[in-house]
């Protein structure tokens, strides 16, 4: 524990009791995004953006003349206290061109000012109640900005569709070359954290010297794929980026060890610090960054953030095209390696039902009574799932497609899925009833001979193992039930019944061999690379950032050799017997998996090819 000052001690003593107060008002507080901020995180955010801004020729830092500190997201206080305890015992003497506290909250900012006075060598603070997203920072002449707080941890911002932020969100949904991000699901980049992290940006690129932004996030930033141009956009505008991966999400994966999260919320926490000179930012990343993962108990977290100068180690380079700010950031594939996507371009989703005890059984008779049942109108409990209403399900909606599919033709309303490893079923391919059948993909397994399965990240910290091979369309968690860790099918052939290759990318990855490979043969190859131990211990880091890429065989023996193994994995992996089989086995998430004789057998051999690959590479 850190000895509070009586500022610091002030604010959090009125946190706390706005927390109990908020105890009883569970749901307020939580679309609220109301989250109070341990002292502990506070005191060394307010060390680190003095240090930033001295940095940027600010002697005084946190308390330099030249300086307006704003706290968006005020509270009662807690972190303007934290750095007026920075600014006593650094910079005595020194005061601040302006501090300002901004909330929404007046019975907050009461407490805040209560708790603030006198705070700063006795300059005045600017306490509003006020929309922050919708104010202006005034830049001292000739001086800096500096961002500092936790806003609230909210998905829906009260600020959406505001036509000014809305604008300034643009350059986080376009890439380094302002591209606009093909993804559909760009909704993560309203999130009010966004929000706020955009707003702040702009306030410090608009001061005459620049400034600093530090933020507490939603760790998913770090690396998430769709948030790619938020992070490129960072590295443009900011000469350093410091981050602090405080980890504790609840929605992956974790390794064995303590890792607490410290505000009890489920994402993961991290802290973002970034600092600029100003000026003109060029059209390229300038910034060199700096990534800290700290795990272990909150107590233990605390511990190292107070000596968060030893623990956040060198910076580096974020590279293209992704420009990760995780802890596998800084890692790239060695040259010629191909991603999937490019050498397969149809890809898609596994199924997602919302409803898999109504929806999914490995009994296909089974799951036609229950649809019958399901068109009669039955009220029976294992039907109670189909019959709840929800905000995005209708029942009576979805019983009247299932009633008309169901005369149109039965046969096609029960159809075979790779449900999870090693255990097919079958689903209702309707919708409503099923949330995403993925009509497409099924017309595209319809006309394959099989499909490779993978992901496009893993934000888990347990070994990656993320690789199948599958007759029908898998589910969505045939390899892993977290949300972040999404099954994405690689068929042979596209729906239309074209071949699922890329003839440009293909000609350049195989063209050491006498003539094209056909689809199956690409998905052997590729299988056997991403089954194999080797491959996935080698480039674990890259493969929980995006998706897999492969290197293209060297010759034909080589080829032939290593499709002959992935052959061998298919047949394993498409064995389909609905008995319960001898081996255990990992795959994804799914621990203790049960598979085939000779399966392990088969991944000894992935292996030691691909090992063999690695030496005569020294990769």
């Amino acid at each position: 524990m850190i000895e509070l000052s009586p500022f610091e001690r002030a604010a959090w003593e009125s946190a706390l009791r706005r927390g109990e107060a908020w105890r009883e008002r569970a749901e307020a507080r939580r679309l609220r995004g109301v989250v109070h901020t341990p002292p502990e995180l506070a005191r060394a955010m307010a060390e680190r953006t003095h240090v930033a801004l001295t940095s940027l020729g600010m002697p005084g830092g946190v308390a330099d003349p030249r300086v307006h500190l704003v706290d968006p997201s005020c509270g009662t206080g807690t972190f303007l206290a934290a750095a007026a305890h920075v600014a006593a015992r650094e910079a005595p003497g020194f005061r601040p061109f302006r501090v300002s506290g901004w909330d929404v909250d007046d019975d907050a900012l009461r407490d805040a000012a209560a708790a603030l006075g006198g705070a700063f060598d006795g300059v005045p603070i600017a306490l509003a109640a006020q929309d922050t997203l919708g104010s202006h920072v005034e830049p001292p002449p000739d001086g800096c900005v500096a961002i500092l707080g936790n806003p609230p941890w909210a998905a829906r911002s009260e600020n959406r569709g505001d036509a000014g932020i809305e604008a300034l969100l643009e350059d986080f949904r376009c890439d380094m070359h302002g591209e606009r991000l093909s993804e559909r699901k760009l909704g993560v980049l309203s999130d009010t954290y966004v929000r706020f992290l955009r707003w702040a940006c702009e306030a410090v690129r608009m001061a005459p010297r620049g400034g600093v932004v530090s933020l507490v996030m939603n760790g998913s930033f770090l690396d998430g794929p769709v948030h790619r141009g938020l992070r490129a956009a960072l590295c443009r505008w900011f000469d350093g980026v410091s981050i602090w991966d405080l980890g504790g999400s609840a929605l992956v994966a974790r390794e064995a060890g303590r890792d607490d999260n410290v505000f009890g919320v489920r994402p993961g926490v991290a802290v973002l610090t970034a600092w600029t000179h100003g000026g003109e930012t060029p059209p390229r990343v300038r910034a060199r960054a700096s990534t800290w993962r700290v795990r272990g108990s909150v107590e233990q977290k605390w511990a190292a953030l107070s000596d968060w100068a030893t623990g956040e180690g060198s910076f580096f380079m974020p590279c293209a095209p992704l420009y990760r700010l995780s802890e596998s950031a800084g890692h790239s594939w060695p040259a010629g390696y191909v991603d999937l996507p490019v050498l397969m371009p149809f890809h898609q989703e596994g199924v997602q039902t919302n409803r898999d005890e109504v929806v999914v059984d490995r009994d296909p008779d089974r799951l036609r009574d229950r649809l019958e049942r399901f068109i009669a109108g039955s009220e029976d409990a294992d039907l109670g799932p189909a019959l709840a209403e929800r905000q995005h399900y209708a029942p009576e909606k979805a019983r009247a497609a299932v009633r008309a599919a169901w005369t149109s033709d039965p046969e096609r309303c029960v159809q075979p899925i790779a449900y999870r490893p090693f255990d097919p079923a079958y689903f209702v391919p309707i919708a409503p009833l099923c949330h995403r059948p993925r009509t497409s993909l099924i017309e595209a397994m319809q006309r394959s001979e099989l499909a490779l399965v993978t992901v496009r990240k893993d934000r888990g910290e347990r070994p990656w193992a993320h690789a199948m091979a599958v007759r029908h369309v898998p589910d969505n968690c045939l390899l892993s039930s977290r949300s972040s860790c999404r099954a994405r099918a690689f068929p042979t052939h596209q729906p239309d019944g074209t071949s699922n290759l890329d003839p440009e990318a293909l000609g350049a990855w195989a063209a050491a061999l006498p003539t094209s490979p056909g689809p199956r043969q690409v998905v052997a190859w590729v299988l056997l690379w991403l089954m194999a131990p080797a491959y996935q211990q080698r480039f674990d880091a890259l493969l929980k950032g995006d998706y897999p890429a492969i290197p293209g065989p060297r010759d034909t023996s080589e080829w032939e050799e290593g499709t002959r193994l992935g052959e061998d994995l298919i047949a394993l992996c498409l064995q389909d017997r609905h008995t319960k089989l001898p081996e255990h086995t990992e795959v994804g998430h799914h621990r203790e998996v049960r598979s085939p004789w000779g399966f392990e057998r088969a991944l000894s051999a992935a292996s030691a090819f691909v090992e063999l690959r690695f030496r005569a590479e020294g990769v």
